[in-house]
């Protein structure tokens, strides 16, 4: 019973260091684009998630309170780098996209992205990769149905 505790501890510090790594390389790089990193996080996900994307969907889809999630969409709208488009048939709701201002911090934030996990991979074969690649999709498939849906 010990082991399989201080094995399971050693998941979560891994999670941990590899979040607090990553909090560290995105903070860098919201200073350096003056963009806070919540808002940095949803510009990211709207250029991954173009279709019919709202306040709602991503406050749902990312586990964020929707009146944080409107308070960053608002900066990013005020900055230029997000479009709102009102909904034809409901005119409550309004599409969100990311304007071609944005097109540059994108590209950039996706670079930093990919060199965070190129340097947190460092050493290990495309062998080693793939296999992370396969657990890391059974992770997510059953935390997911932990947490009550397949998101």
């Amino acid at each position: 019973m010990k082991d399989s505790i201080k094995s399971s501890m050693n998941y979560l510090d891994v999670i941990n260091a590899v979040s607090s790594a990553y909090d560290e390389k995105r903070a860098g790089f919201c200073r350096t684009h003056a963009v806070a990193p919540a808002s940095f996080d949803i510009l990211m996900y709207l250029s991954t998630h173009p279709d019919e994307m709202t306040i709602s969907r991503i406050s749902r889809e990312r586990h964020l309170p929707a009146s944080l999630v409107s308070i960053h969409v608002e900066k990013l709208v005020e900055a230029g780098y997000v479009a709102r488009t009102k909904d034809e048939i409901d005119r409550r709701r309004a599409f969100l996209s990311a304007r071609e201002k944005a097109v540059p911090l994108i590209q950039e934030g996706a670079a930093m992205i990919r060199a965070f996990f190129t340097d947190l991979l460092g050493e290990t074969s495309e062998e080693e990769r793939e296999a992370f690649q396969a657990v890391m999709a059974k992770i997510k498939k059953n935390a997911q149905a932990m947490s009550g849906g397949g998101r």
